[in-house]
């Protein structure tokens, strides 16, 4: 192989440049020579001819060389290499184009680190953008009527923002919310995100799930694309029936759409669950970001959550649900909340210790839809689930 480095060094010693520019540039054209020596080989150039060629295209770059002004043979003045003409050759360019890269980022290790986390962050906002323009806009929640949905928050009367105080309820307040409402033709519940551990066989795998009331789907007006939504019977005792609901994704990515997969027992989390139903194509919870695996009764959390949270059916102090609710015809959104707050009001009287300076707050569905409401939780949350700050009605 001709030694182009000997025949650069040789044709740049008179050129008066400083030996650290003129070792860049010998590194920098040997590279070119190379590939241009290559490239005629692949065409299918014999080898003397091939060099010769090369060496004439060198004698050109000698002259230019020589042509240089005196203040462009400074140390810092970095000139790039002339550009090449496409070979014709895909394979041979891309090649080209990637030593040619690697080397300039090799030079500028610095500047190379900090574009390449510029094109990161920037790549991942305009994913996030798009997912919520697409998730809202594109592809609303698919709903019945959802003009009509809204979600209920717990509120704390001495905040002094409303931004960032939007709170979830107990489960005991939610069950109070639906028996004393006279605004809401239905109300659901629903937790944040969970990180369930299916087990199969000898293997495990990790599921998103969340815990909701057995009326969430039909508040929300959907129909199952397979199977059955949950029945109250099904949900009247704490513990009493495992059953669960895929979503359409996960039935079809991960059971490859399998007609027999109603009856079928799953274990998470330890405790075995019969699928009773598939929710419908395009579904992903209220959440806009967020889309669960598995639906399961909110009356199995003793049995999905870890020690600290197992007793939320029964405290009142734990706000973990989320709340969505349907408006009955011709009631406003005022009129609900303010029916919702005189029901807090006789909370906070009834059960003052975990009560007081709460308030009821009702927000359209399709604004809630871009916040993350905090969350009061009396006991910290567990690495086995996301944390309830991250879940919303949204």
């Amino acid at each position: 192989m001709p030694d182009w480095k000997q025949q650069l060094e040789t044709r740049l010693a008179g050129q008066r440049i400083e030996p650290a520019r003129a070792a860049g540039i010998v590194e920098e054209m040997s590279q070119h020579l190379q590939d241009r020596y290559e490239e005629l080989l692949s065409a299918g150039t014999p080898e003397s001819e091939a060099r010769r060629q090369v060496l004439e295209e060198l004698e050109s770059s000698d002259r230019f060389v020589a042509e240089l002004p005196s203040s462009l043979r400074r140390p810092a003045q970095h000139l790039p290499p002339q550009a090449e003409l496409p070979s014709g050759n895909l394979a041979l360019d891309l090649l080209r184009d990637l030593r040619f890269g690697l080397r300039g980022m090799l030079r500028a290790p610095g500047f190379s680190f900090f574009a390449i986390l510029t094109l990161a962050l920037g790549i991942g906002a305009s994913t996030t953008v798009f997912t919520l323009v697409n998730t809202l806009l594109l592809h609303p929640l698919p709903a019945h009527n959802p003009s009509r949905l809204v979600c209920l928050y717990t509120t704390d009367v001495k905040g002094q923002k409303q931004s960032g105080n939007l709170l979830p309820t107990s489960y005991l307040n939610l069950k109070d919310y639906q028996a004393r409402n006279t605004s809401l033709s239905a109300l659901g519940g629903f937790s944040p995100p969970l990180v369930l551990t299916l087990t199969q066989g000898e293997g495990t795998e990790r599921f998103f799930g969340q815990l909701v009331t057995s009326n969430y789907f039909e508040t929300l007006g959907l129909a199952p694309a397979a199977g059955r939504f949950f029945l109250p019977s099904e949900t009247s005792t704490p513990g009493g029936m495992p059953v669960a609901i895929l979503s359409y994704s996960a039935w079809k990515v991960r059971f490859n759409h399998a007609p027999d997969i109603m009856g079928k027992t799953l274990q998470f989390n330890g405790t075995p669950f019969t699928i009773v139903g598939v929710a419908p194509q395009g579904f992903l919870g209220v959440s806009a970001v967020f889309g669960p695996d598995v639906w399961l009764p909110a009356t199995m959390a003793a049995q999905v959550l870890p020690p600290p949270m197992q007793d939320i059916l029964r405290e009142r102090g734990k706000a973990f649900f989320q709340a969505v609710a349907r408006l009955k015809p011709d009631v406003t959104r005022s009129q609900a909340e303010q029916n919702l707050q005189a029901i807090a009001s006789s909370l906070q009287r009834e059960y003052p210790d975990v009560n007081t300076a709460h308030t009821a707050s009702v927000q359209p569905v399709t604004t809630a839809s871009s916040r993350t409401p905090a969350a009061k939780l009396a006991s910290p949350s567990s690495a086995r689930f996301c944390s309830a700050s991250s879940g919303s009605c949204c």
